[in-house]
């Protein structure tokens, strides 16, 4: 037997040793009755040595695929429970995750038929393409329009306004800096086009 055997084996007994505990303390301890030894802890100790011992392999007592499927069963019956069927509802999920479980989703496949246009042509596009405001940074040469609106009165908006040719019924000091500040950064946007 290899060191690995022994090794296993040892760690078993350690296992049903704490079993023993375990069971010990059922009478003194709530939550350590015989009731609470699980079906994981009943193969661990009495189950798996045996199958390590003679190179069996143990996968059939992995239970995870009996997990998966009740936490599907448990999500529909409490997703369905009062709409519809959730036992047929269960049935059907679980013959489709069965059905597909073989198939694989290939990704599209995307082929860019014009290279030059991610190079060159989308950044042209976009140049030309009008923007909310224009950084003054960008273009030394033109003229920008600075005005403090944060600390401009209701009247003092409402007539920069009127004299920019804009009519609003607008009295709130909030909106009003919001159409302003627009206004300003489209008449930027006229005087760098031209």
């Amino acid at each position: 037997m290899s060191s690995f055997v022994h090794a296993c084996i040892h760690s078993f007994i350690q296992a049903r040793k704490w079993v023993q505990l375990f069971l010990t303390l059922g009478g003194k301890v709530t939550g350590y009755e015989k009731s609470s030894i699980t079906l994981y802890i009943h193969i661990m100790v009495y189950h798996l040595p045996k199958f390590l011992k003679n190179d069996i392999p143990f996968k059939v007592f992995m239970g995870q695929g009996v997990e998966k499927v009740n936490n599907i069963v448990r999500s529909i019956y409490h997703n369905k429970s009062n709409k519809h069927d959730p036992c047929k509802e269960a049935i059907l999920a679980l013959k489709r995750i069965e059905h597909l479980q073989d198939f694989e989703r290939e990704p599209n496949k995307y082929n860019k038929t014009n290279r030059e246009y991610w190079s060159a042509t989308i950044f042209e596009q976009r140049r030309k393409q009008p923007r909310l405001c224009v950084d003054p940074r960008e273009d030394e040469d033109m003229e920008v329009i600075s005005i403090d609106i944060d600390n401009m009165s209701v009247h003092e908006m409402k007539e920069k306004l009127r004299e920019m040719k804009i009519s609003t019924k607008v009295r709130r000091a909030d909106k009003l800096t919001e159409i302003l500040w627009k206004a300003l950064c489209d008449l930027n946007d006229i005087q760098g086009q031209t």
